[in-house]
């Protein structure tokens, strides 16, 4: 493949992938060495088998090979092909062998769950008190900014815990005052 670098990496951006995802590769399944667009293809195929005993999920983090779609060149697991240089996917994530080309989405990697999660990375943050995954809740005061933005940060939007229910409560009492 001929062109910059540039055009060489996002050559066939949007273009291959499957109902999940859009993406310049798929997957090699260890479990059953058969490829995939993605695991939730495999899965749908594997849990369509008849005898039970053959049915099973994909670990996304067990693949080792993926085929990219523009060469069709077997290779171990990376950001772009080791043959025609094309960027597999937009977003990557080395960890969960996850990839993308759908940056709308806002992909992000998250450590504190061990997976790439969507939405983006500012919109979301892990509640100290209780553990739980929650959207930020997104606050305009005036006076109070810094307060209500700190307790905004610590608490838990589903109010699962004593302690983020509290917060919750000191967050709506301090966007009350500042109406005042």
């Amino acid at each position: 493949m001929e062109g910059t670098n540039d055009e060489r990496l996002d050559f066939g951006k949007m273009g291959y992938g499957c109902k999940h995802y859009r993406r310049r590769c798929m997957i090699r399944a260890p479990c059953c060495n058969e490829v995939y667009d993605c695991r939730h293809c495999h899965n749908e195929a594997a849990n369509m088998l008849k005898r039970i005993y053959d049915r099973h999920e994909l670990v996304r983090s067990d693949v080792k090979q993926v085929i990219c779609s523009v060469c069709d060149t077997e290779q171990p697991v990376g950001r772009t092909c080791t043959n025609c240089g094309v960027n597999m996917g937009e977003y990557f994530c080395d960890i969960c062998i996850f990839y993308d080309d759908d940056l709308d989405k806002g992909l992000f990697h998250c450590d504190d769950c061990g997976i790439c999660r969507v939405g983006g990375r500012e919109n979301f943050f892990h509640c100290k008190k209780c553990g739980m995954f929650r959207q930020v809740l997104r606050v305009q005061t005036s006076q109070k900014t810094a307060e209500s933005a700190e307790i905004a940060e610590s608490v838990n939007i589903a109010k699962d815990s004593r302690e983020c229910r509290d917060d919750y409560k000191r967050l709506k009492d301090l966007r009350r005052s500042d109406c005042d």
